[in-house]
């Protein structure tokens, strides 16, 4: 590869990453009454990414620290926040999820929550079989993929997450010693934008780029 066509590859990568929005980290906090005696809600974390500009991406992990299971995941898609349609399939590793419906069909709990959750069904994903098929284990991974309504964009799913009007709802099992499971949900003030070097991992840019153009000179 000639000087010319690396400088054509690094501007690409550049331009690629400026067009699309860095990432933001979405916490978790546990609903009460809770069951079990540990509360393992700052391990779980979603991570929202812009695939294109008409398709969004939540991605799931659990650090898994305190033992426990992502069994079924629920969207609360009120007031027209931005998403449309669940993609399928799903991209997972590690675990086993189906999406488009869950068992139960709300997530527990989520009647004591002001205002009381109300998953939208098409786009629950439920993780079939006992414990271990869930997000349990630091390395499993569950991405879903979302189209946007019309008119919408990435920063309209992040706005509807930070007011309230899209919330994710995490049913957990088999949590710690005794087994228990409890709900968790995210708040509007657990939104973290991700750094640079994040961002460009999770786009697919930056160093696998610079790597490919390396091995070919």
């Amino acid at each position: 590869m000639n000087f010319v066509t690396k400088v054509g590859v690094v501007v690409a990568l550049a331009s690629a990453a400026s067009v699309v929005a860095a990432p933001v980290e979405i916490g978790f906090t546990r609903v009460t009454p809770a069951n079990a005696p540990q509360n393992p809600a700052a391990q779980f974390k979603a991570v929202l990414s812009e695939v294109s500009s008409t398709v969004v991406r939540f991605r799931f992990t659990n650090t898994a620290v305190i033992y426990s299971s992502i069994s079924e995941i629920y969207y609360d898609n009120r007031n027209s926040a931005p998403l449309s349609s669940l993609m399928s399939p799903l991209n997972q590793f590690g675990c086993t999820f189906t999406g488009g419906g869950a068992s139960p069909g709300n997530l527990p709990g989520g009647a004591n929550l002001s205002p009381a959750f109300n998953a939208t069904a098409a786009f629950s994903a439920d993780a079939v079989g006992n414990p271990v098929n869930g997000i349990d284990n630091a390395a499993d991974w569950l991405e879903m993929d979302f189209v946007l309504g019309a008119g919408k964009t990435f920063n309209s799913v992040v706005n509807a997450v930070a007011n309230g009007d899209l919330r994710i709802g995490l049913h957990v099992r088999a949590i710690g010693t005794t087994g228990d499971s409890d709900s968790f949900v995210n708040g509007p003030t657990q939104i973290i934008p991700l750094p640079a070097g994040a961002w460009m991992g999770l786009s697919g840019l930056g160093l696998a780029g610079l790597t490919a153009f390396r091995r070919r000179k």
